[in-house]
């Protein structure tokens, strides 16, 4: 059995607030998911690149008129 070392991929939480599957982008992808308030406690060498990570739209919030 093959080790395949997983990047962590800095995303920001809830991930309900992304259009995109975040779950299914990291499984695709070998990436765990980290909420990326956690930024500065992972070594830059474990955490994938911003430039190579999957791209994520957040969600569009409508405010109803009072």
């Amino acid at each position: 059995m093959l080790s395949t070392k997983k990047l962590y991929w800095l995303v920001a939480h809830p991930l309900s607030q992304h259009k995109e599957d975040v779950k299914e982008l990291a499984r695709i992808n070998n990436l765990e998911i980290v909420d990326s308030r956690f930024k500065g406690t992972l070594a830059d060498s474990f955490v994938i690149q911003a430039d190579k990570a999957p791209k994520l739209t957040s969600k569009a919030v409508v405010k109803k008129p009072n």
